[in-house]
This record gives C-alpha cells, sequence and structure tokens, in this order.
C-alpha cells in the first residue's frame, strides 16, 4: 500500500481528477470543480468530446469542442513564438532587463445583465509570491483582509503580501483615472487579489508581467448579477450571490421521498485518471 505524502504528482492509492459535477462550482483548498486543467489537457477534451460535445463549462460557458480548438491554436502560436524568442535571443543578451513595474488595475462594474459598464471605486488589491496551483482565497473575509490559504497543506495561511493597493494618481486624459489603483513590483509573476467592498465580490488570478513593461495596466469587470465566473485571466466569486429566479424552498411534506417518481434524477458526473 502506497504511504499518502500530500505532495502533488507523487505516487498515491488512488488518484481521481473530477471534471464536472453538473454544473456545480466548488473552489475550495482540497477540491475544485470543473477541474481547472481542462481546458489544458488535449488528452482529456478529445474524449469529452465523443461523449460530452455539448455540455458547457459552468464557468467559461465553452463546449469541449471550442475549448480544444483554442487549445491547439495556442500550442501553434506557441510554436510561432519560441522560434521569434531564438531568433531575438542574441539581441536580447545586449539589452538591460527589468521586471521594475507599477501595476494599475481598472476596476469597472455591471450591475445589471446586458446593462453597461461603469468605473468601480474603492476596490482593494494585494499582490502575494504566490501561485495560484498552491494558493487560493477562501472567503470574501480573507480577500478584504489580504490573506491567501494554501491549497496542499490543511490549515496554512499566507497574510503577508509583497504589495498592497493604493490609489493611482488621476489623468487628465483618463476621466475614470481616479478609481484605479496601482501597485509597485519587481517580480516576473504574482497571485493578485482585487476586492469590491460595495457588492461584495472578490477576485483572483496568476499575473505575469512583461519586461521592460511600465506602467502596466489590467482591467477587471464586476459583475454582481452573476454567480462565480472566470473572465480574462480573472476568476470572480459572488459568495453572496442569491438567485433570483431559484423557486422557494418547499413546505414541510411537498419534497419527494427518495427513490419515489417525483424524487430528482441522479447528477452526472465526468471523471478520467491521470
Amino acid at each position: 500500500e502506497r504511504e499518502r505524502t500530500g505532495q502533488p504528482y507523487a505516487s498515491r492509492t488512488i488518484d481521481l481528477d473530477l471534471l464536472f459535477y453538473d454544473d456545480a462550482v466548488i473552489d475550495t483548498p482540497r477540491l475544485r470543480v470543473p477541474h481547472p486543467q481542462i481546458a489544458e489537457r488535449e488528452f482529456v477534451l478529445v474524449p469529452l468530446c465523443e461523449i460530452l460535445r455539448t455540455k458547457r463549462h459552468p464557468v467559461t460557458g465553452k463546449t469541449p469542442v471550442e475549448m480544444l480548438d483554442e487549445l491547439r491554436n495556442r500550442t501553434k502560436n506557441d510554436r510561432i513564438l519560441c522560434s521569434l524568442a531564438a531568433l531575438l535571443l542574441f539581441a536580447g543578451c545586449f539589452k538591460s532587463t527589468s521586471y521594475d513595474t507599477e501595476y494599475v488595475l481598472r476596476p469597472y462594474v455591471q450591475t445589471e445583465n446586458q446593462g453597461p459598464f461603469t468605473s468601480l471605486g474603492g476596490v482593494r488589491a494585494y499582490a502575494f509570491a504566490a501561485d495560484t496551483s498552491g494558493w487560493t482565497v477562501a472567503s470574501y473575509d480573507d480577500a478584504l483582509e489580504g490573506v491567501l490559504t494554501s491549497r496542499r497543506v490543511a490549515g496554512e495561511r499566507m497574510d503577508d503580501p509583497v504589495a498592497v493597493s493604493a490609489p493611482c494618481p488621476p489623468s487628465a486624459d483618463f476621466p475614470n483615472s481616479m478609481d484605479w489603483i496601482a501597485m509597485h513590483t519587481d517580480r516576473s509573476s504574482l497571485l493578485v487579489v482585487a476586492v469590491d467592498p460595495r457588492y461584495r465580490l472578490y477576485a483572483y488570478r496568476q499575473q505575469a508581467f512583461a519586461e521592460n513593461l511600465s506602467p502596466y495596466y489590467v482591467s477587471i469587470n464586476f459583475r454582481p448579477w452573476r454567480e462565480s465566473y472566470a473572465e480574462n485571466g480573472w476568476t470572480v466569486i459572488n459568495e453572496f450571490y442569491s438567485d433570483p429566479d431559484a423557486p422557494a424552498d418547499p413546505a414541510p411534506g411537498d419534497t419527494p421521498e427518495e427513490g419515489s417518481a417525483g424524487s430528482a434524477p441522479a447528477r452526472n458526473t465526468a471523471a478520467y485518471h491521470e
């Protein structure tokens, strides 16, 4: 019998990766559904295109066919970029490089479906020397306080961001810049957390920085009318979402017994072994 070490990609008794659980979205230190790497693995998407061709990802809204097409296009583009990088390598050897960057976050809000986006003030942001593969934000309160939770070690938390946002000096050229916030960094990659106290939403992403590029502008769209979603690299969590179309709780005695003709059908799951 194999001994569990708690380390990723190590020998273990069983390794079962859950792709979907109906349309549920689960993000905890020990379980993430849908599987976060579905869209990055061709050997998963190919069979999914056969058995769940029209199934839509509950966060991105994309089908397996769409995700497979995007993955193959990215792979092709990566090969082209690698070739260009090799051609530029000699010139790059004589160029001074730096990741010293002013990270400018431009927050917007859409308060209703198909409504306009408007500039959103009061947003806070934190940057951590961490990666989303090992760390997450467990709750709105943690996001508000700038605290991460380990995905791998139970109870381990990180509350020492390397950068905290401050108001960005407004620019006459950009009327909405009064709502922008900024952080200074000298790292090539950071886990960035943004939290909106007004509508009680939070978001996080892994942010990579290009060399010799400052300021670095990034936008984020908060949609309080939506449940948790992913967009433009951000995972946005609406912890307090309430479905306006959800039926009221049934009165006592109105719920069908398990196994009766009126009981709900069993949930469909899809899994693969890695």
